[in-house]
């Protein structure tokens, strides 16, 4: 009986994280950047310790009203990678823009991803920047 139950268990806990992850990776966005990338990152290039700036526009192409829910910065390198003009509760129209500042903190490559939230799913931005 014990082993039936921890079977039942073990099959029951696969099968509700297996669905978890699944949920997570098919997350829709149909907000996207006017920014071009390479090899699935935008690069940067800034002398140590000074600062870099790009400015991104999102492009809602959803046709509703969405708002801005999340953001967050993550990644090997986060610290040298920052958002700048973007809050929770915007609202994305054809003309919200926003800065990224690229501050390397060391030479060589920096890597950073921005996570921008919002009500029907996420944006995920990959950067890349070089320290010189």
């Amino acid at each position: 009986m014990k082993y039936f139950q921890f079977s039942f268990l073990l099959l029951f806990t696969l099968i509700s994280f297996t669905s978890c992850l699944e949920a997570e990776n098919d997350t829709p966005s149909c907000i996207d950047t006017d920014i071009t990338f390479q090899d699935d990152y935008y690069k940067l290039e800034a002398e140590v310790y000074s600062s870099k700036y790009i400015e991104v526009n999102l492009i809602n192409g959803c046709n509703l009203d969405l708002r801005i829910t999340g953001i967050k910065v993550e990644g090997q390198h986060r610290e040298d990678f920052k958002v700048e003009g973007l809050s929770i509760g915007t609202s994305i129209t054809k003309a919200t823009y926003f800065n990224v500042i690229f501050t390397p903190t060391q030479l060589g490559t920096r890597k950073g991803i921005i996570i921008i939230r919002h009500e029907m799913g996420e944006l995920v931005i990959n950067l890349s920047g070089n320290g010189i």
